[in-house]
């Protein structure tokens, strides 16, 4: 009865270690067509001030987001003529650019946006 108790004990210690590093985890996913370009961070919450920073700033817009958790969800067309759906919330971020729909000016500054990102997540 003893065992069953000490290994029930060790499981829910690697459990919850386990699930702690897990938090620590993320991704980033850039997927490119001929027609769109993808770009997916999934990361830590604690980050998401950060890149929230960095995207207003490097918009020039300090009230891009909804909130300083980031989120926003929906398609955005910016002063520029930049034209592009995101989604985010804390620790998320999803931004689809259609090509067609916008220059090649507008996809280079976008794609260099979105690498921008994926250094303050480093």
């Amino acid at each position: 009865m003893k065992k069953i108790h000490v290994i029930i004990g060790f499981i829910t210690i690697m459990l919850a270690t386990s699930c702690r590093f897990n938090n620590e985890n993320q991704s980033i996913q850039v997927v490119v067509t001929e027609g769109t370009y993808v770009f997916e961070a999934k990361y830590p919450k604690e980050k998401t001030e950060r890149v929230v920073n960095y995207i207003e700033k490097v918009l020039n817009d300090d009230s891009f987001f909804a909130s300083d958790e980031g989120e926003k969800s929906g398609a955005v067309v910016l002063n520029d003529g930049k034209n592009f759906r995101v989604k985010s919330s804390p620790g998320f971020l999803e931004i689809e650019f259609r090509k067609k729909e916008n220059s090649e000016t507008n996809y280079k500054e976008l794609v260099k946006l979105c690498s921008g990102v994926k250094e303050q997540l480093k």
